[in-house]
């Protein structure tokens, strides 16, 4: 008899224990919150070729400017998305007769007799041994914002400066680093869009054949990475 009563307290501890433990779940709430994705595309694949440049047509005692040149650039969102563009000078050091501090990674003021159409600043072609080959300012017009027009803005990263300024026109760069953005004509401060489009323009030159070893082949060597950040 007792053996059956220890029986029965087991059947019934057994009983109660899983109820307990089917009144007790977990509830997880999960998920990812995935920020948007942008893609920049360029035509060409980024490259301006000038092609095969005569030394015949290249001027001894001043620098030879060369055609402008034209690629598209788009930036295609999967998501309505507020960014900017930062530009940076793959060859420092290198922009020929540049004003001002041609060494810096900004470059320097565009030379005397060198259109500056494109903006004020230059950077470099790389260099020729331990010869400047040239250089070439760079900028955007032509934007559109979701098929809208926008006013260019940029605003400098070296002063820590949140206020961004309005130009008529969009170069990559200017004396400091900077970021180039877009924005509404009734507002400040940069857009949001899922699709950006404009044309990129290089306005390049050549140093004076006296500065240069034209004896042999000089390869132009300029490079612009243009960088999205995310606002």
């Amino acid at each position: 008899m007792k053996l059956l009563t220890n029986a029965c307290a087991l059947a019934v501890l057994a009983t109660f224990s899983g109820a307990a433990i089917s009144e007790s779940v977990g509830v997880q709430v999960v998920g990812t919150i995935k920020p948007a994705a942008c893609t920049p595309v360029i035509s060409n694949d980024g490259n301006i070729d000038y092609g095969t440049i005569s030394t015949a047509t290249l001027n001894p005692g001043s620098l030879t400017q060369l055609d402008n040149k034209q690629l598209t650039f788009s930036v295609n969102c999967d998501a309505p998305t507020r960014l900017a563009l930062k530009a940076v000078n793959g060859r420092p050091g290198s922009a020929a007769d540049a004003r001002g501090d041609e060494d810096g990674p900004y470059g320097g003021f565009t030379p005397a007799g060198i259109s500056n159409q494109n903006g004020n600043v230059v950077v470099g072609l790389g260099k020729s041994g331990d010869h400047k080959i040239g250089g070439y300012n760079i900028m955007m017009d032509r934007i559109t914002a979701d098929g809208d027009p926008v006013n260019n803005i940029y605003r400098y990263l070296s002063s820590g400066s949140t206020q961004w300024e309005k130009t008529s026109t969009l170069p990559f760069y200017l004396k400091g680093e900077i970021l180039t953005s877009w924005s509404k004509p009734s507002e400040d401060g940069p857009r949001t869009f899922t699709n950006m489009s404009g044309t990129i323009n290089v306005q390049a030159y050549i140093n004076k054949t006296s500065e240069l070893d034209i004896s042999q082949p000089i390869e132009l060597d300029g490079q612009t990475t243009i960088e999205l950040v995310y606002l």
